[in-house]
């Protein structure tokens, strides 16, 4: 059959619409030779023979540690429809460009088998992510046409392949002296284990066949590992060797791991780390400046500061998932601001208690870039003011389900500012001592709060914040709006367990 321009445009559509839902979370992440994927294996006789040589293939690239390996699962039905004419498309430097861009791989796997009388030739190339890039190719020549033979030859070359590849992960984050970086799956890494960062100089080509023949690298620094997440890890830069920033993409090269040569920042021998692995606690000291109004016939408003204390534990299930809880308790006196007021001065006691889950969302992993929150669950906010019928004053409670949205990102080395905005939509409102007559109509009650957070050491994080908040209700007889605000002040600290 005759290979026309407009089949491949109709391939390339197609291909552009089976992974338009991807193209989101690929756009984050580094073309690295240790992403890979095996395109449809090609042959002489209609795919008979590679048909049966592919599943032995895609199993290895599963099961081996070099490869993080992306299946072409959402293409397949696109490759069967071009099937006769597939080694084409195949061959197509845009179609090769496309599917790299969209599964977010590396490399894509090219194998073709041609049967010849006395045996199968045996072409494997690895196909770089511009489409065009021959990052390995070699041809062998198997004297029979047996599927496990000729799986045994491709195994060979492709480990010849890993060999070669000049890293064992790349840097996908820089923050002063700490940079995050991609390893492959079945690499084992020890906590103050060794690492040289590289930059590239140059790739070497053939001038005619654009294979890659040589790969020039720099070596610019050396560090130490001080933390490990599934298929990232944290280090610290410890020696710079040339005068050249460290990038993204750079290439990390782990070094031979020496458990006696295990060393912090202030050059003691240390253990391997054990914190930040299960969550993080946090217990700061408040200074709150509350305003409470109060609608009963003519605007009533006490205010002045109280102060407390807040604890909160985050605890991981996963590195995505999570639980949240809160506490806090706050006292103190509030003066008269405005209006008629009996009460003068009244206490004031403010207890919360929160308890939710969430997602937490990485873009570039658990230790790098920002951490965005996503979590929901059930609060109770308790205002206890000293009780009064004439100025409206009396023990008021907001509960229900809340919703929150919230994060935090590196800004510079060993800071990161956080915040979060947090909501109680359809609150429930009780007052126990029936000074207002009805129940409330219309209530809210909203939480936002930012700061920044310190990093002393691996264990030790010192917190500073701030807090505003609004409990609000709103009612049709005597007293007719209720609105407790507060604008606290936090100062503590939080501990890696």
């Amino acid at each position: 059959m005759k290979y026309h321009p407009y089949q491949a445009k109709l391939f390339w559509l197609l291909i552009f619409f089976s992974l338009t839902f991807s193209t989101f979370a690929q756009s984050q992440k580094l073309f690295s030779y240790r992403n890979c994927s095996l395109l449809p294996i090609t042959d002489s006789v209609g795919g008979a023979l590679g048909n049966k040589v592919y599943e032995s293939v895609e199993t290895y690239l599963k099961r081996s540690g070099w490869c993080s390996y992306k299946s072409h699962s959402a293409l397949l039905n696109v490759f069967a429809r071009y099937r006769q004419n597939l080694r084409n498309h195949l061959l197509d430097s845009k179609v090769m460009k496309l599917v790299a861009e969209k599964l977010g791989t590396g490399t894509n796997i090219r194998i073709h088998l041609w049967q010849e009388p006395k045996g199968v030739n045996v072409s494997v190339e690895v196909i770089g992510s511009d489409g065009e890039e021959i990052v390995f190719s070699e041809r062998s020549f198997v004297a029979e046409d047996s599927p496990p033979m000729l799986f045994e030859t491709i195994k060979n070359w492709l480990e010849v392949y890993e060999a070669s590849i000049p890293y064992d992960g790349l840097v996908i984050g820089v923050v002063g002296e700490q940079v995050t970086f991609d390893i492959r799956r079945g690499k084992k890494i020890n906590i103050g284990q060794g690492f040289q960062i590289k930059k590239l100089i140059q790739k070497r080509k053939h001038p005619l066949l654009k294979k890659v023949v040589a790969i020039e690298t720099k070596p610019i620094a050396k560090g130490k590992v001080f933390n490990v997440d599934h298929n990232q890890s944290l280090g610290q830069i410890k020696l710079y060797q040339d005068e050249v920033a460290v990038r993204v993409g750079d290439f990390v090269t782990l070094e031979k791991f020496v458990p006696n040569n295990v060393f912090d920042d202030r050059g003691r021998k240390s253990l391997t780390n054990t914190f930040g692995k299960l969550g993080v606690a946090s217990l700061t000291l408040d200074i709150d400046s509350v305003t409470a109004n109060i609608k009963k016939g003519t605007k009533r408003t006490i205010g002045g500061n109280i102060f407390g204390a807040s604890a909160k534990g985050e605890l991981w299930v996963t590195r995505n998932y999570f639980v949240l809880g809160e506490f806090s308790r706050r006292t103190g006196n509030l003066s008269k601001s405005k209006g008629d007021v009996e009460a003068d001065p009244a206490s004031s006691v403010n207890t919360n208690f929160k308890v939710s889950g969430g997602y937490k969302y990485l873009p570039l992993g658990f230790f790098y870039g920002p951490q965005i929150d996503l979590y929901a669950g059930y609060g109770i906010n308790n205002i206890s003011l000293e009780e009064s019928s004439e100025d409206g004053f009396s023990d008021l409670s907001f509960s229900g389900f809340l919703f929150g949205f919230g994060g935090n990102v590196p800004i510079l080395p060993q800071f990161r500012a956080f915040g979060r905005v947090e909501i109680i939509p359809f609150p429930t409102v009780e007052e126990e001592a029936g000074i207002y007559s009805n129940s409330a109509g219309n209530a809210s009650s909203m939480l936002i709060e930012f700061g920044v957070n310190f990093w002393f050491n691996q264990s030790l994080i010192l917190v500073g914040g701030f807090e505003m908040s609004s409990n609000l209700a709103k009612y049709s007889e005597r007293v007719t709006e209720f609105n407790y605000k507060e604008n606290v002040i936090k100062l503590g600290v939080a501990f890696n367990f």
